[in-house]
C-alpha cells in the first residue's frame, strides 16, 4: 500500500527518482535554471530564473522561483513564490506561500498564508489563511481560519469554522461553524451550518439536509472573534439567502423568500412562501 501511494505522489508530481545533487543557500544568491536535484535548502535568500524540480524543499528564509515547481515534498517557515504553477506530493506551509499559477497536492498543510490561481487537493489542513483566484478543489478539508475562493468550491467533505467565502459551492457532508458568504449557489447533500455572525447566500440552497442553527459551541468563538472581529456583526447569527430547497429542512434564523421540503422544522425565521411541503412544525 505504502509503495503504490509513493507511485502516485511521484507521478503527481511528475519529480524523478534519479535527482542527485543538493543546493544549499543561507545568503543571497541568484541562480539561473532549470534547476533539477535531489534537494533545496533556503535558509537565506535565493531567486531562481526558471523551473525547480527537486525530491524535497525546504525554506526558512526566501524563496522566489521564476517559473515552476515540481517536488515531493516542500516545507515552508519562510515565505515561497512561484510565477508558474506548482505540483507538490506533500506540502507544509507555516509561512507565506504565493502561486500564480495552479497549485496541485496530494496533502496539504498550511498554518501560514496561501495563495493560488487554482487549489487541487485531496486533503486540506488550514489554520490560517488560504485563497484562491480561481477554484478549490479537494475531497477533504478541516479549515479553521479565512478561506476565500474565487470561483467554486468543490469539497466532498468540509469543517469549516471561520470566514468561508466563495462564489459557487459544491459537495457531499459540509459543517460550516462562523460566517458563509457565497454570491450564487451552495449545492451540498448534507449541509450543517452554525452561524456566528451575518452569513449570506445570494442564491438557492439546495442538498438532501440543510440544518442552519445559531452558534452555540462557545469554544470556537475565541477564535472567530480574532479572525472576524466587529466586521462579522456579532450577536445573534442569521443567515440570508433566496430560497432552500431539500428533502429535510431544520432551520433557525434564516431569512429566505421560499423553502421547498418534503419535511420542514423552523423558528425565528422569515420565509416568503412554503412549497410541497408534506410535514411543517414551527418551533417556539
Amino acid at each position: 500500500m505504502a509503495e503504490k501511494f509513493e507511485t502516485y505522489e511521484r507521478a503527481l508530481s511528475e519529480v524523478p527518482e534519479e535527482l542527485e545533487g543538493n543546493v544549499e543557500v543561507s545568503g543571497s544568491s541568484f541562480m539561473r535554471g532549470p534547476i533539477k536535484v535531489r534537494t533545496v535548502d533556503v535558509s537565506g535568500s535565493l531567486e531562481v530564473d526558471g523551473d525547480i524540480t527537486a525530491d524535497t524543499v525546504s525554506v526558512s528564509g526566501s524563496l522566489k522561483v521564476r517559473g515552476g515547481l515540481k517536488a515531493n515534498r516542500v516545507e515552508v517557515s519562510g515565505s515561497l513564490k512561484v510565477n508558474g504553477d506548482a505540483s507538490v506530493s506533500v506540502l507544509d506551509a507555516g509561512g507565506s506561500v504565493s502561486v500564480e499559477g495552479n497549485l496541485k497536492a496530494t496533502d496539504l498543510e498550511t498554518s501560514g498564508s496561501l495563495v493560488a490561481e487554482r487549489i487541487e487537493v485531496e486533503v486540506l489542513s488550514a489554520s490560517g489563511s488560504v485563497r484562491s483566484r480561481s477554484d478549490l478543489v479537494v475531497d477533504a478539508a478541516e479549515v479553521s481560519g479565512s478561506c476565500s475562493v474565487e470561483g467554486t468550491i468543490s469539497a466532498d467533505k468540509l469543517d469549516s469554522s471561520g470566514m468561508l467565502r466563495a462564489r459557487r459551492c459544491k459537495g457531499r457532508v459540509w459543517q460550516v461553524s462562523g460566517v458563509l458568504r457565497v454570491r450564487e449557489d451552495v449545492e451540498v447533500d448534507d449541509l450543517y451550518v452554525e452561524l456566528y455572525g451575518h452569513s449570506r447566500v445570494g442564491g438557492v440552497i439546495r442538498g438532501k439536509r440543510v440544518v442552519v442553527r445559531p452558534g452555540r459551541r462557545r469554544r470556537w468563538r475565541g477564535i472567530i472573534d480574532r479572525i472576524l472581529g466587529p466586521a462579522a456583526g456579532w450577536g445573534e447569527g442569521r443567515l440570508e439567502c433566496k430560497g432552500i430547497e431539500a428533502e429535510e429542512v431544520d432551520i433557525e434564523n434564516v431569512d429566505c423568500e421560499y423553502v421547498k421540503a418534503r419535511r420542514l422544522r423552523h423558528a425565528n425565521c422569515s420565509i416568503g412562501r412554503v412549497v410541497s411541503e408534506e410535514e411543517t412544525e414551527e418551533r417556539g
